[in-house]
């Protein structure tokens, strides 16, 4: 990002539109900013982190954004605005901000809110060219702007303005200002700053929240997975129980006697591979039979242990005894052997099933064709005996169908009787209509003579519309007459309202010659205005004051403070010196008294096992007051409480210090007193602006009054315009109607209208009466009409009745009927005739039903008999076929026969034939066949118990096939569960294991590899990473600046101190090249935590920028804390930054006067007045 130009108005101690033109400010690639504190230097940034995020640059958003409009511009209307232009990339972008404040209302008095507005656009490519002249025009840029098609429009939402600007810069507003803007106080702070503090700043300002989402991510999917593996460890072990269950039931099937197969000899031995603990099974195949089988059984122990399932005794998954690979096989062979073992008690079942099934077919059949020829035998005599009682009643349904027949004839003519009676009845009312309208039309006069009368009557009434205008006419005359009266009343009206309007005039006007004049009143207002200018630069000092005083206090405090820690660290100092020499004589005593016990075991003339010596002429000799090692240990952590202690007051004396330097130079060196006096003279300038603004207030009251006076003045001058106006009209008016009204008088126009009234009370009279004649000639009209039209309908009828006449003849003359009468007698009801149609339609279905029945039943028992086996016939003893057959072909011509003298009753009926199969069991005489007394003789019963005890055996050989089918199936399902959980189990596991040691890492958890070392979770390795070449950059930057004594390092030993319950830091020691020893950044000095803070905010600002994707910073902000450096440091200082502004443009900001005849370009801030607002001037 490239700043090139910037233009803002109204902001802060701004009053007037300014501009800076940064592509010709940093030519040479370093600027100052120069001015005296409080005049705005930092007010510049201010408008740079405004124009970008929408906040100023310490950060601050709410009522900061009020203090962000000038204070000048109070009671002024005056727009408060920031336009930047940038370069960022190839492109170049204008964005313009208007923050929200409140401002005077346009009319009226008090405030109106004026929303906060942005609009950020891209700019053509062409102002590339304005940016490669240095010339310091900044409008140059913005007139170009404003030429068209040179921008286009991105947004005007703020939120949208603020998400692209962050996309389109590659920073958020908190890492711009930590690599842009390097405010003042803040490198310091982070310099200073605790260890944890530092970093949580680095992690946000790097972006490492990434990090932590992928610990995060980790531990969460672990645990989830976690949870996962439990139940997933639950089902299998339920899965487990169950299918062990049901294979447990297998186990206790006994084999039916006598069906034990060879397949039982299957080598069951397979299990033992992959459990030693189950080594039984070895020996469950030496017991198997003789005959080569085995005794399945014996099994059942060993499937109702743990370990052939891969439990433990406890009944939980045996991880990790053994692998989910190994589990996994137990559990497939152990099945396996399940598996075996069912599928022989099914074969076994099966074939017992198969002969019980024989046997009790077979006894099904004997019972079931005993039963079917019984029935068959007895359902054709039920037939035979029904089709008999139906042929009794035929000659009684022949008479039915016969009066059906003559009904049937008889009906049309009846229909046709009827409508002639019908047609006579309408005939007759007809005629009755027509001779009333005829009487009607009688009462009527003649319609021609009605015809002239009402014409005589219309010409009469002609005259009632002249009638009327004459009295319309009369009316306007006396609405003349009035109108001139309302005229000159309203003319006299007009003259009083002028005179007092004029009145009123001279009245104000003598009230304004007494009061002051308005422009003499502004020049004091504007007076006072620059008196009261200053007021909040006032009260901004002041609060400076205050905040020196503050820090003079702590100042003093320390002074106080210090003594008394030096001497704590003195004494404890000295403690330590005592705690080691008291454990250096405990050690030696107990080194003493352990060479005298060794030496009580010597005996004299046996070597010594340490010099080898026989002879031992001086032995040690135990010392007074023996000391324990237990009492050693008291005193070595004792000697570490003083060390400790110690380190602590030195750490505390330093960093009290340090803190006093701080104090003393944020004091500005001023003692308590000389910053007291500084805020009561501040504070007796404030007061004194009291009279000042009660002033102003009575010259505003003063000034209102006047406003009011004038507005009063022109008010009463408008209304005198106004009364003058209405006069000349009114007295024009009142001229018109006058001449109007000339001619008439009341008395004239009361004459002509009752003239006017008469004439139209005859024309209307007359209008009546014709209206009534033209009724009764339309009412005469319509009766004609009616009668033509009912004399029409008359005749027709006549027509038509002697039509229906000759039809009735003609149909009774082609009938069977002598007459009508015959044919009406004939005629049966409709209910009667559906009643005779029932029957006979009813008679006709049951004769072929019976036959058809007869025919079916005697042929399905010959067909039943005909399809008998020879040893079926034998269990039934039934007669010889042939015999029955012959006898069957006899009595079939005989039923042909008699069928055939039956038909003879209705040729016509087809349903009647004879039936196609002659008797089988029973004769048409009623008698039995001797096949029938063979049917006869059977005995159902006991055919019927041999087929039920063959069915109870059978189903006893089901029910045990089918427990043991239920068992299968319940296996099944068991063994399908199983494998599924324990496939899901080991894939599960083999997925979990990897991920559990990759989140026990990341996170340092106490199962970790890097609990072998040091316990560092990924975020804080990234991050202390990171800071490593934060440091090694700021190292460099340290080289250039008193030939580098100084360098940073990261104090990884405080971590290891901090203890295991305790957060990680980023510490930070300054390692002094002079004493070859590490510092704490506390005992710095003002200047010497300067130019250190600078490197390590510089540093910082470089690697931020590589984090995000290498961004290109070009400009650089450095705010204040020159003048707390000595000449030699502001040197070196200055280089470093030369040497830093190859790569950038850097923009200090300082009040030093050394920079200015360093740093060619510049921007010159002051005020106007003391109080005043502030102008800038841009040098370059």
């Amino acid at each position: 990002m490239k700043l090139i130009a910037m233009k803002f108005q109204g902001v802060g101690p701004y009053k007037g539109e300014f501009a800076i033109d940064f592509a010709a400010l940093t030519s040479s690639h370093m600027f100052l900013i120069d001015g005296e504190t409080g005049a705005g230097k930092t007010t510049i940034l201010d408008c740079l982190t405004f124009a970008l995020y929408g906040a100023t640059s310490n950060g601050e958003d709410g009522e900061s954004k009020q203090r962000f409009r000038s204070r000048f511009l109070m009671n002024d209307r005056t727009e408060t605005y920031v336009d930047l232009m940038f370069k960022s990339g190839d492109e170049y972008y204008e964005v313009r901000r208007y923050p929200a404040y409140e401002q005077p209302k346009a009319n009226g008095t008090g405030f109106t809110n004026h929303a906060s507005k942005v609009s950020l656009m891209r700019i053509d490519p062409g102002i590339a060219d304005l940016a490669k002249t240095a010339v310091n025009d900044p409008q140059r840029y913005f007139d170009y702007v404003e030429e068209a098609n040179h921008r286009t429009e991105i947004t005007t939402r703020e939120k949208e303005a603020g998400e692209e600007i962050t996309r389109i810069i590659g920073l958020d507003r908190r890492q711009f200002g930590r690599t842009i803007m390097l405010a003042q106080g803040q490198f310091s702070a982070f310099l200073r700053m605790n260890p944890e503090d530092r970093t949580n700043l680095v992690k946000d300002l790097l972006g490492a929240e990434v990090y932590q989402q992928i610990q995060d991510e980790l531990k969460d999917r672990c645990n989830a997975m976690r949870k996962d593996v439990a139940n997933s460890d639950t089902a299998l072990v339920s899965s487990i129980t169950h299918a062990r269950s049901v294979a447990r039931q297998i186990g206790s099937i006994n084999q039916p006697a006598g069906n034990t197969s060879s397949d039982e000899s299957s080598d069951n031995n397979g299990i033992n591979d992959t459990n030693d603990s189950i080594d039984a099974t070895d020996n469950a195949g030496a017991s198997d039979h003789a005959d080569g089988t085995h005794d399945t059984n014996k099994t059942v122990p060993l499937i109702s242990d743990n370990a052939p399932w891969g439990l433990t005794d406890t009944g939980t998954i045996s991880i990790p005894l053994r692998s989910p690979e190994q589990i996994r096989a137990i559990i497939s062979r152990t099945t396996g052997m399940v598996s075996t073992m069912l599928t022989q008690r099914i074969t076994d079942g099966k074939r017992a099933v198969e002969e019980a099934e024989h046997a009790a077919e077979h006894a099904r059949l004997l019972s079931q064709t005993a039963e079917s020829l019984r029935e068959r035998a007895d359902q054709e005599a039920s037939d035979l005996h029904a089709l008999l009682n139906l042929n009794s009643q035929h000659d009684g349904v022949e008479a039915d169908r016969r009066s059906l027949d003559r009904s049937d004839e008889a009906k049309p003519i009846v229909a046709q009787q009827r409508e002639r009676t019908k047609q006579l009845d309408e005939l007759e009312q007809h005629k009755r209509q027509l001779s009333v309208t005829t009487d009607e039309l009688h009462v009527y006069p003649a319609r021609q003579s009605m015809a002239d009368e009402r014409e005589q009557a219309v010409k009469a009434a002609a005259g009632a519309e002249a009638a009327r205008k004459d009295l319309e006419q009369a009316d306007a005359h006396e609405r003349l007459i009035a109108e001139a009266e309302q005229s000159r009343q309203r003319h006299a009206q007009a003259l009083n309202m002028l005179a007092k309007a004029q009145a009123e005039v001279q009245d104000q006007q003598t009230a304004l010659e007494h009061m002051p004049s308005p422009e003499s009143l502004d020049e004091e207002i504007q007076n006072t205005d620059q008196r009261l200018g200053g007021a909040q630069g006032l009260r901004d000092q002041l609060a400076h004051g205050e905040e020196l005083l503050q820090h003079a206090r702590r100042a003093e405090q320390l002074t106080v403070l210090i003594p008394a820690q030096q001497r704590q660290l003195d004494e404890a100092q000295q403690a330590e010196h005592d705690a080691e020499r008291t454990v250096h004589l405990v050690e030696q005593s107990i080194r003493d008294s352990g060479a005298a016990q060794y030496a009580e075991g010597l005996v004299e003339g046996e070597a010594c096992p340490v010099c080898g010596s026989e002879h031992h002429p001086k032995l040690a000799v135990r010392p007074d007051g023996e000391h324990s090692s237990r009492e050693l240990e008291s005193l070595k952590e004792r000697l570490e409480h003083a060390r400790k202690h110690t380190q602590d007051a030195y750490l505390q004396l330093q960093q009290s210090n340090g803190t006093l330097e701080s104090e003393r130079q944020q004091a500005e060196s001023l003692s308590t007193e000389e910053a007291q006096q500084r805020i009561d003279e501040l504070q007796q300038r404030i007061a004194e602006l009291d009279e000042v603004r009660k002033k102003r207030e009575e010259l505003t009251r003063i000034k209102k009054a006047v406003s009011a006076a004038i507005e009063a003045v022109a008010a009463a001058e408008k209304q005198q315009t106004g009364a003058e106006t209405d006069e000349r009209a009114t007295r024009e008016r009142m001229e018109a109607d006058r001449r109007r009204a000339e001619g008439y008088t009341t008395a004239s126009v009361q004459q002509d209208r009752e003239l006017a009234r008469h004439r139209l009370a005859e024309a209307e009279a007359q209008g009546k009466h014709a209206e009534q004649l033209q009724r009764r000639i339309n009412e005469y009209d319509a009766l004609d009409k009616r009668r033509i039209e009912q004399q029409t309908q008359v005749d027709a009828l006549t027509h038509a009745l002697s039509e229906t006449e000759r039809i009735l003849a003609d149909l009774v003359r082609d009938s069977r009927f002598d007459s009508v009468e015959d044919a009406w007698q004939a005629c049966l009801t409709d209910e009667v005739a559906a009643e005779l149609r029932e029957r006979v339609d009813r008679y006709q279905d049951r004769m072929t039903t019976a036959r058809a029945n007869l025919n079916r039943s005697r042929a399905t028992l010959h067909v039943l008999v005909s399809g008998l086996g020879g040893d079926m016939r034998s269990a039934l003893q039934l007669p010889d076929p042939s015999s029955t057959i012959d006898e069957t072909s006899q009595a079939t011509r005989t039923t042909r026969t008699h069928d055939a003298n039956v038909a003879e009753h209705d040729a016509n009926d087809s349903d009647l034939d004879a039936p196609a199969v002659g008797p089988v069991s029973v004769r048409d005489d009623g008698t039995f066949t001797a096949l029938g007394n063979a049917i006869a003789a059977l005995d159902v019963e006991t055919f019927r118990i041999a087929q039920q005890q063959a069915g109870d055996r059978l189903n006893m050989a089901n029910t045990e096939y089918g427990s043991i089918r239920t068992l299968g199936d319940s296996w099944e399902r068991a063994l399908h569960d199983l494998d599924n959980h324990a496939d899901s189990w080991q894939k599960l596991r083999e997925r979990f294991e990897p991920l559990q040691s990759m989140s026990a890492l990341s996170n340092a958890e106490t199962n970790s590899v890097s609990m072998a070392k040091r316990k560092m979770s990924l975020i804080t390795y990234a991050v202390t990473a990171r800071f490593r070449d934060v440091l090694d950059r700021a190292n460099e930057l340290l080289a250039d600046i008193q030939g580098g004594i100084y360098e940073l390092r990261l104090d990884d030993h405080a971590d290891a101190s901090a203890g295991r319950n305790k957060k990680l830091g980023l510490a930070i020691t300054v390692f002094d090249r002079r004493t070859e020893q590490e510092r704490n950044p506390v005992t710095l000095s003002g200047g010497e935590t300067f130019f250190v803070s600078l490197a390590l905010a510089l540093a910082l600002a470089d690697i931020i920028q590589a984090e995000n994707g290498g961004v290109a910073m070009d400009t650089l902000f450095v705010d204040e804390g020159f003048g707390s450096l000595s000449s030699e440091y502001l040197n070196d200082v200055v280089d470093m930054l030369h040497r830093i502004s190859r790569n950038r443009d850097i923009g200090i900001i300082s009040h030093v006067d050394w920079l200015k005849d360093q740093i060619a370009e510049r921007i010159a801030v002051s005020r106007v007045t003391p109080d005043g607002a502030s102008r800038l001037d841009v040098i370059a």
